[in-house]
């Protein structure tokens, strides 16, 4: 399953509150990246980027193997979506697909969350 935010981890961490909020203060990141390892990867997309296609909403691709079905869960403001049609699952596919190309790799990051958390607990 791909999940995608149009909201990251970057757009959060501008705020002081996350790193003086409980888990996070004092530096309790150990859990996150620990949990990030091992089952997830984040990657941000810079600014620089511009606008881009997830601009639109954050969406979920999942597969459901067994039944050889993808479907595609779009957030909106007021309630969620469900697309299986073909057309549909290709250009989310193909949405992700860009944004993965565009974005970060996961070391830099890495580098760049753990450069950020540290300024915001000065």
């Amino acid at each position: 399953m791909h999940s995608l935010s149009s909201a990251p981890w970057w757009t959060s961490m501008r705020s002081t509150s996350l790193a003086t909020t409980s888990p996070w203060r004092g530096g309790n990141w150990n859990g996150f990246w620990r949990s990030a390892k091992t089952r997830n990867t984040i990657r941000i997309l810079p600014e620089t980027v511009g606008l881009h296609p997830g601009s639109a909403g954050p969406f979920v691709l999942m597969a459901f193997p067994e039944a050889a079905r993808q479907v595609v869960w779009v957030e909106t403001m007021v309630s969620s979506l469900y697309f299986d049609g073909e057309d549909d699952v290709q250009r989310y596919t193909a949405t992700f697909t860009n944004l993965w190309e565009r974005a970060l790799d996961p070391d830099e990051t890495r580098m760049r969350l753990k450069k950020r958390i540290k300024e915001l607990e000065q």
